[in-house]
């Protein structure tokens, strides 16, 4: 018996229930658990049962036989009923990756805000910087225009300074002048003390010498009558 090809009609039928999706990903329906099998049909050797939600690789799938060939993470292959595989996970697991999404936003968000308020501080600590700099740069420049004023009228000083000068050093002259004067005058007054002191005294004497003489005359005058 001779081998031919199948007729174009057949093998274009073929070709359709092949799909083009090969490797994309499919989940298993909402709460069902459905059966991995060897082939395409509920006699094949049934190779495992997995849940709905399970993630798995669409290989191919028949039409016509209603299986599509699988792979899952682990790497089992088999074929399973095509009416039981959705292109969107169920929502059960996209609920909890939309709260884990949801949790995940929340972390972020809090992440941001602490990083917000942590460049607002900075900012804030920088504008304080900043004007602290600011009154210190006036505060230089208002001594800088003090001192180049103070530079503009050196000659001016300068002669001041000497007038100064010569004023302190007449001072300290007229204060040796009078210190001598004083010394002058207490070494006179003295003097003066001294003499007057001595005339009292030489006068003193006088008087007394005087007196004896009279009160001698006087006895030798009665001694005689």
């Amino acid at each position: 018996m001779t081998y031919r090809h199948p007729p174009l009609a057949v093998a274009a039928l073929l070709t359709l229930s092949i799909s083009s999706a090969a490797a994309e990903t499919r989940y298993v329906s909402d709460e069902l658990v459905i059966t991995v099998r060897s082939g395409e049909s509920s006699q094949h050797q049934i190779l495992r049962t997995i849940k709905s939600g399970t993630q798995m690789k669409l290989l191919e799938s028949h039409k016509e036989t209603g299986y599509s060939r699988i792979r899952l993470n682990d790497g089992t292959e088999g074929w399973v009923l095509s009416q039981y595989l959705t292109a969107t996970p169920v929502t059960k697991q996209r609920l909890t990756t939309a709260r884990r999404e949801l949790s995940h936003a929340k972390q972020k968000i809090k992440t941001l805000s602490e990083q917000i308020k942590q460049t607002q501080y900075e900012l804030s600590e920088s504008e304080q910087r900043g004007q602290a700099l600011l009154k210190q740069t006036e505060a230089l420049e208002r001594e800088v225009t003090h001192i180049r004023n103070i530079a503009g009228h050196a000659p001016a000083l300068s002669d001041q300074n000497q007038a100064l000068k010569a004023d302190v050093i007449r001072l300290e002259t007229m204060v040796q002048t009078l210190e001598q004067e004083n010394l002058l005058i207490k070494d006179r007054s003295a003097r003066d003390w001294f003499i007057a002191g001595t005339g009292v005294t030489l006068m003193g004497m006088a008087i007394g010498f005087v007196a004896y003489k009279i009160r001698s005359q006087k006895r030798s005058s009665w001694s005689e009558l």
